[in-house]
């Protein structure tokens, strides 16, 4: 999926390899680090900060969407920034894009998926589309400016009960949203989806418009202390981990260890059977995947001598070589010339007629 992603606010996708132990994905290198990592070190951060942001998240947003991608796991661990370590001048990145599915015209999706603190209303029990990633923008955009999530529990149970039924609180004690701001996340955190806004329709609000004039564009600036509640609040959603998965976790990080004081105590290589699974896969074979793994041999019989012809094979891709370029057997096909055949077949019948007189006179002897 994300190779046939292009734009400058969607992690670059590069290729990806197999060898016999491990995957290696190559992307594109983010220099910003995360985005809520970036605002909690700036000592100024306004709503139009919050706008620049928000406007290359919905560039993003827009052109999944235009290509039918549906991300399904908006957050803001899954936005870096990359440039310029001014906010204004940096760019955002979408990544992660292990939820993101192809939705085609007419489906609608029923599965459930993504973080529970950023769940649209309609994916808890209902069929949906795109518009949940409008409603997960929203959220992430109302807990940069507010400090929290709309909706919060001390459960799983107790945030979605809340996201169906319970109201948004608006006003905060500490810092009022401009007008346009208000609208843009009441606009996008509507719990009607056919009401939401779209991507294409949130790059037109006012909010989000490009400010005509940069003097007069700063607007009131979000104290530190929610930036500071928002920054505690979306680490500690991420460290929480349903106990069967850390279980399961801590269990395959143990085997792992086990399995590396094994190998290395009677020298015996990792997991064998995975070795297996992975060593016949078409991306290991990939002749464009460059990948360069112990040659293989072919054993050739000339005028009655064995020449080896290893160099001419890297992995299992045949290279150019002089002859030809057809893919050369393993070493459990051995090619011979006709008379060298022959010859073969004779030594094989004499030893046959050995063997059956060998066999006769031992049970002459009997």
């Amino acid at each position: 999926m994300l190779s046939r992603i292009r734009h400058e606010n969607v992690i670059r996708f590069y290729d990806f390899f197999i060898d016999r132990h491990f995957l290696y994905v190559v992307m594109e290198r983010c220099s910003g680090g995360e985005l809520f990592q970036k605002v909690i070190q700036m000592k100024r951060f306004c709503e139009e900060d919050a706008a620049h942001l928000c406007r290359q998240i919905m560039n993003a947003v827009a052109y999944i969407h235009k290509i039918s991608i549906c991300h399904r796991d908006i957050k803001g661990e899954n936005f870096l920034l990359d440039g310029d370590p001014d906010i204004r001048s940096c760019t955002v990145k979408m990544i992660d894009f292990g939820l993101a599915t192809i939705i085609y015209p007419g489906e609608r999706l029923r599965d459930i998926c993504g973080s529970p603190h950023y769940l649209a209303p309609e994916l808890l029990g209902q069929d949906y589309r795109f518009e949940v990633d409008l409603w997960s923008t929203g959220v992430l955009m109302y807990l940069l400016l507010y400090g929290h999530y709309p909706y919060d529990g001390s459960s799983q149970n107790d945030i979605m009960t809340k996201i169906l039924r319970s109201p948004i609180q608006w006003t905060h004690h500490k810092y009022t949203p401009s007008p346009e701001c208000l609208d843009f996340l009441k606009r996008l955190l509507c719990r009607k989806a056919s009401h939401r806004m779209t991507a294409v329709d949130a790059l037109e609000h006012p909010w989000l418009a490009e400010p005509a004039d940069e003097s007069v564009s700063d607007s009131v600036p979000v104290p530190g202390e929610i930036l500071r509640s928002a920054h505690r609040r979306a680490t500690a959603t991420r460290k929480k981990v349903e106990p069967e998965i850390e279980q399961r976790r801590n269990s395959f990080l143990k085997q792992i260890e086990d399995d590396y004081n094994k190998g290395i105590k009677h020298g015996q290589r990792l997991y064998p059977a995975a070795v297996e699974e992975v060593s016949g896969r078409p991306e290991f074979l990939r002749r464009d995947n460059k990948l360069v793994t112990a040659p293989s041999w072919t054993l050739k019989l000339k005028h009655g001598s064995m020449e080896n012809q290893g160099d001419e094979m890297i992995g299992a891709v045949p290279c150019e070589a002089e002859e030809d370029r057809q893919m050369r057997r393993r070493t459990s096909e051995v090619d011979l010339g006709e008379d060298h055949k022959a010859k073969l077949r004779a030594m094989f019948e004499d030893f046959k007629r050995e063997r059956s007189s060998l066999l006769s006179g031992t049970q002459d002897d009997e």
